[in-house]
């Protein structure tokens, strides 16, 4: 349903810049009929006076009066295929402008048959930073079986009201505000999460989208790992200095 509503978008945007192209040529100000029908009227005027000077002027040779007459007789071809093409773009712009107007309803009836659902907020992402290039980020969901919200904050877990998940979203909380949010049908099953439940989530994911998570999760498992032993050895080296200050100073006394 969503790549058939890109695809007509798509198609509306292409309509209108043909048509576009049709009522504004080359960003004249002018329509591509306008165009033909002012070139017209141009050879119009060109014809008459060349038909005018045979008739009036009889001092003219006679290869003269033959090439006046050749050049009228071509001009008014040339007028004749003007005139056609100048119809043909204005049933083109016609059969267009239909166009434009299917695909906009073809658009706004794609998802008629979803308007009757209902939907509620089911999870909120929040930024936290004064710009959008940095910060921190956290989520706040909700747990429609206790009726709760929950935020959650790297590894950290609590429970919130409903009226601090509001304010926060709404950027009632210094610099944060809500950056994403998630809607879930009212109505939908409830289904608890479980190993079984994941297995079936991850098979209806895109194949991409897995192995970039996969790949992120093994990343930050690695970073995890490293943060973790870094940081005991930091804590021992810390305490052994400590350690042998507290020595040095009782070995003075």
């Amino acid at each position: 349903m969503f790549d058939e509503k890109k695809s007509l978008k798509f198609r509306e945007k292409r309509v209108d810049q043909v048509i576009e192209g049709i009522k504004d040529y080359k960003d004249s100000n002018m329509s591509v009929m306008d165009v033909l029908g002012y070139a017209d009227n141009i050879l119009a005027e060109q014809i008459e006076e060349l038909e005018k000077d045979f008739v009036e002027v009889n001092s003219d040779s006679a290869d003269e009066r033959i090439d006046d007459v050749t050049d009228a007789k071509e001009l008014k071809r040339f007028s004749e295929i003007l005139k056609k093409y100048k119809e043909k773009m204005a049933i083109k712009l016609r059969n267009l402008e239909e166009k434009k107007t299917y695909i906009k309803k073809k658009i706004e009836s794609s998802f008629q048959n979803y308007r009757q659902l209902k939907y509620r907020i089911h999870s909120i992402v929040i930024h936290e930073g004064k710009s959008p290039n940095g910060g921190h980020y956290y989520s706040f969901i909700y747990d429609p079986k206790n009726e709760i919200w929950r935020k959650y904050n790297d590894s950290t877990i609590t429970e919130v009201t409903e009226q601090e998940v509001m304010k926060t979203s709404f950027g009632g909380e210094g610099t944060a505000c809500a950056y994403c949010l998630f809607y879930v049908q009212e109505d939908c099953e409830v289904v608890e999460f479980n190993t079984s439940s994941l297995v079936k989530f991850k098979q209806l994911m895109n194949e991409d989208v897995v192995k970039y998570v996969e790949n992120e999760n093994s990343k930050f498992n690695t970073e995890y790992q490293h943060f973790n032993t870094n940081a005991t050895q930091l804590i021992y080296d810390d305490y052994l200095l400590k350690m042998n200050s507290v020595s040095f100073e009782s070995a003075k006394f």
